[in-house]
């Protein structure tokens, strides 16, 4: 089964949320508390419906409207996207364990950061 673009980049956001509901709890926990407050936990549900939301409406948004797909990553742009999810989601997971909210702000960042980085690619 080959996969398309379009399924290859639902899978990498599906990661990142995914990744980030725990980091979201451990950060949110305070020492010496063993779990969070319904009204954190609540907070971390909420957060995570925007995640998905702002994640998969642009496309659905784009179906619904009849536009036309968007033109297709190159090999190396997916290389590095699947690279830059594995990276950031490190970061972001050391940065929520030892607490450096910088840390995990860099890795949650570091998608857009590499890309906005990138060269475009000559054809």
């Amino acid at each position: 089964m080959k996969l398309s673009q379009s399924t290859i980049i639902h899978i990498l956001l599906a990661v990142v949320i995914l990744a980030s509901i725990p980091l979201l709890a451990m950060l949110l926990l305070k020492p010496g508390h063993s779990s969070l407050t319904p009204a954190t936990w609540s907070a971390i549900f909420l957060t995570t419906i925007a995640l998905i939301l702002a994640g998969f409406l642009p496309s659905i948004l784009r179906r619904r409207r009849g536009l036309p797909a968007m033109a297709p990553l190159s090999p190396s742009d997916v290389r590095i996207s699947i690279i830059t999810v594995v990276i950031g989601c490190g970061l972001s997971y050391y940065g929520a364990v030892t607490r450096q909210l910088w840390l995990m702000t860099i890795g949650i960042m570091l998608g857009p950061i590499v890309f906005a980085f990138r060269r475009p690619q000559k054809q």
